[in-house]
């Protein structure tokens, strides 16, 4: 689990949004929890563009640090980061933690990838990324760095450096609101993708949606 690593809303940093945590479910309970600090240290140290965003003081409008996505790759030997914002350039960025085992088992600091992982989302961040191994790849959202009231978008990206991002398609589905988390699932022997929408209002008891798709239904743009 991965906090935004963002500044709160007065500006201010906070040791409290600074977090990387690893833990266990077992039925409902966590157990085996380990929390961690010093990501976004490391972040800022081996990246420039890290390093300014970390500066801005309103991260969801100015284009300040703001992590909203995190997956480990299939060998379990790199986290990756992506960033809602800052953007470089127009492109979206993903950085890679090569050491995650460590960090956790060991208490090593992170150790940034020299390499930045850029994506053409159309100008947008990223809200949200998962691996899905029926498709061999990542699902990505895409969504506005600033708020913007807009369809967030579904991108396929292989994992392989310097491979293009390819838009997503759904018949039938104009956009995915906003989605702003996925995970890939089986679900009575079907492959499955679930989409989790960050909509809901507790002041006017509005649950927030999911969308469940086959991974069938996914039309990936050559």
């Amino acid at each position: 689990m991965l906090t935004s690593h963002s500044r709160d809303a007065d500006g201010d940093e906070k040791k409290s949004r600074d977090r990387l945590a690893r833990f266990r479910l077992e039925g409902k309970r966590i157990v085996e929890p380990v929390v961690v600090g010093g990501l976004k240290h490391a972040l800022a140290g081996a990246h420039p563009v890290l390093a300014a965003a970390a500066e801005v003081r309103d991260a969801k409008s100015d284009g300040g640090l703001n992590i909203e996505a995190m997956e480990i790759s299939p060998d379990q030997q790199r986290l990756l980061i992506g960033f809602r914002s800052p953007l470089q350039g127009k492109l979206a960025i993903i950085a890679s933690v090569d050491n995650p085992a460590a960090i956790f088992n060991e208490g090593a600091s992170p150790r940034i990838a020299a390499a930045l992982e850029t994506l053409d989302l159309g100008g947008n961040g990223i809200r949200g990324m998962a691996f899905v191994p029926a498709l061999g790849g990542y699902l990505i959202i895409g969504g506005p760095a600033a708020r913007q009231q807009v369809h967030f978008e579904l991108w396929f990206w292989s994992g392989a450096p310097g491979a293009p991002a390819r838009r997503v398609a759904v018949d039938g589905l104009a956009g995915f609101e906003h989605a702003e988390g996925l995970s890939p699932a089986t679900i009575d022997g079907k492959q499955m993708v679930i989409f989790v929408s960050d909509d809901g209002n507790r002041a006017n008891g509005r649950c927030a949606h999911y969308l469940l798709l086959d991974t069938a239904q996914l039309r990936i743009t050559p």
